[in-house]
């Protein structure tokens, strides 16, 4: 190849290179200055400042009649002005000797002289001040010391509603986060955003003597308004904690929901913990927490036994297969899949009809409607009632439960998911559920928080019917049946005099390494009063966790259940239906 033609070719690659070089600059320029422009700003603005956190204050959560069941306390931050301060030695001493308390004098006054030789405009000395003893240090009336306001999440309430609240907790107070129930599920409307005092430092860290100094202050939370009534809340915290006592149980839980609206006005569960003793804890500590800080009656689900017959008996009738006399015969326990089930009790009444399938609880009769429903049906149905989904309640920690796919339902999988077992649900999924039988026949989102506002808007949470779960006539009829069911069955020893209430038991042997342990139940009653006044509506749910003075809901459940009911009607002034 010639010489010349070989030179162009190094030319042509050279001005190629070249090019290169210059697109790849322009590009990293571009990538600097436009696409992470913010960034390098910031990164920037962060060496250019030193900064002090400000907080802003945490928005309240108020209870229905207005009274806040988690608010802020003031305490205050002790701050100086080092550049004006001429004898940082004589400052320290003082200011030691009216704050010592973990530390000691000595310890604290030496940080304190560190902190005010600094040629800083503004340095954060001490924080979580009381206002007594902010009082103290202002009599000294030392010049160029200050103080910000440093809000403290305070329960006016102490105990009530602590899992419905959840809690704050974290280090620094800028981190300070909600953690479960309200506190957890709206932490970013609630904390607002903290506030900064900035000054402005040389590229070495020094303070520049005539540098620029700015104050940005706090952003206060929203505040929200909620359903829970504080004296039913109370009322059925006490009742509750009397009966895990008396029935000698592991724990227990009752929610009371509005069946129309969705409202929730009590949500309790024991044992319980105060969420101000967790004021100031760090992460760690909130995780080896969770557990026990958790609200069983959303988080929690189990194997709810006999409670889900009305359920399964509601779908039957819907579809037209069976109606409150159709009969059936209890002959003997039954063999599915090679598998074998038998009533609670081990009695055989040979014929009866569905109406006396709920007085009895018969499991035998339960299975056979759930298999003349259907797998595919049954599962429908069980969806529409809400089990197997969350309920869009707006509180942290909520759990689905299950509901398997029914293509992978055996038969015995489909018996006995009827009478409850094989499949799972939470508290307040079954207080959802049996609403649809009081309310005509719809499932109604539950609801907990009514609005959301700050100083300059207000947002409402309307009430939502999510769907028609049977008709009308269906919801009225298993009703009227879950009133023979209380007025038949076991629970008639303890029924409240004067009102009619429709319900259902459930004794749920809990599963231990692959079998039921016929000593281990969860007791629960589930219950409403069919002919309250239409905007006096309510179900409420009691479950007891293995008590072990009875294993049976019938003596357990439901004269706790009846305990408070007996308050609460006085309560809400729902007049008696039935003479005494």
């Amino acid at each position: 190849m010639p010489k010349k033609e070989i030179k162009h070719g190094r030319l042509i690659l050279l001005q190629c290179l070249f090019s290169l070089a210059v697109i790849a600059i322009i590009f990293r320029l571009f990538y600097i200055q436009v696409i992470r422009h913010k960034e390098y700003e910031a990164k920037a603005q962060n060496q250019h400042w030193n900064f002090s956190i400000l907080s802003a204050r945490r928005g309240d959560i108020l209870a229905k009649d207005g009274f806040p069941l988690a608010t802020s306390k003031t305490y205050f931050t002790l701050f100086a002005k080092p550049r004006y301060i001429d004898d940082p030695t004589k400052y320290a001493k003082l200011l030691a000797d009216r704050l010592k308390t973990e530390k000691d004098k000595e310890t604290l006054e030496n940080e304190f002289k560190s902190m005010l030789s600094q040629d800083l405009y503004w340095v954060s000395l001490y924080r979580r001040i009381p206002e007594e003893k902010k009082h103290e240090l202002e009599e000294l009336k030392l010049e160029n010391i200050g103080f910000e306001e440093e809000p403290m999440r305070y329960y006016p309430e102490g105990l009530l509603a602590s899992h419905v609240m959840g809690f704050v907790a974290g280090g620094d107070k800028d981190q300070a986060q909600g953690y479960f129930g309200l506190e957890g599920y709206f932490n970013g409307d609630l904390r607002g955003k903290p506030g900064r005092i900035l000054e402005e430092r040389s590229a070495g860290g020094e303070s520049i003597i005539l540098g620029g100094y700015k104050k940005i202050p706090p952003l206060d939370g929203r505040s929200l308004f909620l359903t829970i009534d504080r004296g039913i809340q109370f009322l059925v915290e006490e009742k509750l904690k009397e009966g895990v006592l008396k029935y000698q149980a592991k724990s227990g839980s009752v929610l009371i929901i509005n069946p129309v609206n969705g409202e929730i006005y009590a949500m309790a569960n024991y044992p319980t913990y105060n969420p101000d003793m967790l004021d100031g804890e760090g992460e760690e500590s909130t995780e080896s927490l969770k557990i026990e800080r958790k609200n069983v009656s959303i988080s929690d689900v189990y194997e709810p036994g006999s409670v889900i017959k009305p359920l399964t008996v509601a779908a039957a009738i819907d579809l037209g297969l069976v109606s409150p006399e159709t009969t059936f015969n209890d002959d003997g326990p039954k063999t599915y899949s090679e598998y074998t089930i038998d009533n609670w009790n081990g009695k055989h009444l040979g014929v009866l009809n569905i109406k006396e399938l709920l007085e009895k609880s018969n499991n035998i009769g339960a299975a056979w409607v759930g298999t003349k429903v259907g797998a595919g049906k049954l599962y429908q149905y069980f969806r529409k009632f809400g089990l197997g989904e969350l309920t869009g309640i707006t509180l942290e920690g909520e759990n689905t439960g299950v509901l398997r796919d029914p293509s992978k339902w055996a038969e015995i999988d489909l018996a006995t998911a009827a009478f409850g077992q094989g499949i799972s649900a939470s508290v307040l999924q079954l207080a959802v559920a049996f609403s649809a039988f009081d309310n005509g026949g719809y499932l109604v989102k539950p609801k907990i928080v009514t609005k959301i506002y700050d100083v300059n808007r207000e947002i409402d949470f309307p009430n939502e019917k999510k769907w028609r779960v049977i008709s009308s006539k269906t919801a009225q009829t298993v009703a009227g049946m879950l009133v023979d069911a209380v007025d038949k069955g076991e629970a008639k020893f303890f029924n409240i005099k004067g009102y009619t209430v429709a319900g259902k038991t459930g004794t749920a042997q809990i599963p231990v390494d692959g079998k039921y342990d016929p000593n281990k139940t969860n007791a629960t009653f589930v219950g409403f009063l069919p002919y309250a006044p239409f905007d006096k509506k309510l179900v409420m749910v009691v479950k007891l966790e293995e008590p072990t003075a009875s294993i049976y809901a019938a003596e357990t459940a439901v004269p706790l259940w009846m305990d408070i009911i007996e308050d609460v009607v006085v309560s809400y002034r729902i007049p008696p239906d039935r003479p005494y």
